[in-house]
């Protein structure tokens, strides 16, 4: 049995979102719930934690550009999505001066691995982090040195 975000929405005596957007507004507007009910949380780093970095051009393997994605990213958050916009960068449009990184993999590290070596794409790093405070502020190189930063969501 599965439900779908409206219907588990119309029986929820609460809804918790990520973003004021997206999902917050699904809830109440697919979903009927009352405004005072949706609860927007904040997801990411202790902002007074986080400190500005220089950037590290050696994330870039020598190539002009950067694309950078730090975090945790699955099937539901849209790994395939940013796959495939590696592969039409890299394929379709034959760009050889854009290095691609996922960093703080782990948990899905050796699927996207395998993933990776199935679609033939060269161009991206994938690195394991870890979820510490200490290393959350390495996981900021990439981000900070990055012609472009991604976010994939569904």
């Amino acid at each position: 049995m599965s439900f779908s975000s409206d219907e588990l929405s119309s029986v929820a005596d609460i809804s918790i979102a990520t973003e004021p957007g997206s999902y917050a507004e699904v809830a109440v507007q697919r979903g009927k719930m009352k405004p005072d009910r949706v609860f927007v949380v904040r997801s990411g780093p202790n902002l007074a934690r986080v400190r500005e970095l220089a950037p590290d051009n050696t994330w870039r393997n020598g190539r002009s550009h950067l694309v950078a994605y730090v975090g945790v990213i699955g099937e539901q958050e849209g790994i395939d999505l940013l796959l495939e916009a590696v592969r039409h960068i890299t394929s379709t449009c034959q760009r050889t001066d854009v290095q691609f990184v996922h960093y703080w993999a782990q948990d899905h590290l050796e699927q996207l691995k395998q993933t990776c070596v199935q679609m033939r794409l060269r161009n991206l790093s994938l690195s394991p982090a870890g979820s510490t405070t200490r290393r959350c502020s390495r996981c900021f190189r990439p981000q900070t040195s990055a012609s472009i930063r991604t976010a994939p969501t569904r």
